[in-house]
């Protein structure tokens, strides 16, 4: 018996009348995702903020003597990625 993934699917094709639908709504996708981007970039920003100050407030956060302090091995860094773009955390 085989598996669901071992058989190959043929492709589907959209009829002509359907098909001239779709094609503009790929333009508009495209033209809403610019605004889209900009909007969450602000949220990111606002909210990596607001973790910074929360941070501080809890005396968890990189000053400047961080990197002497780690090399007389006089603490622990902590770095957080959440993607290849960022943000990227030091605490």
């Amino acid at each position: 018996m085989t598996a669901k993934r071992d058989i190959a699917r043929e492709p589907k094709e959209v009829p002509f009348p359907l098909s001239l639908v779709f094609i503009p709504m790929l333009f508009v996708g495209a033209a809403l995702s610019y605004p889209y981007q900009a909007i969450a970039d602000v949220l990111l920003r606002r909210r990596e903020r607001r973790f910074e100050a929360e941070m501080k407030a809890a005396n968890r956060f990189v000053w400047d003597g961080a990197i002497q302090s780690l090399v007389d091995r006089g603490g622990t860094l902590i770095e957080e990625w959440f993607g290849p773009k960022g943000p990227v955390r030091w605490w």
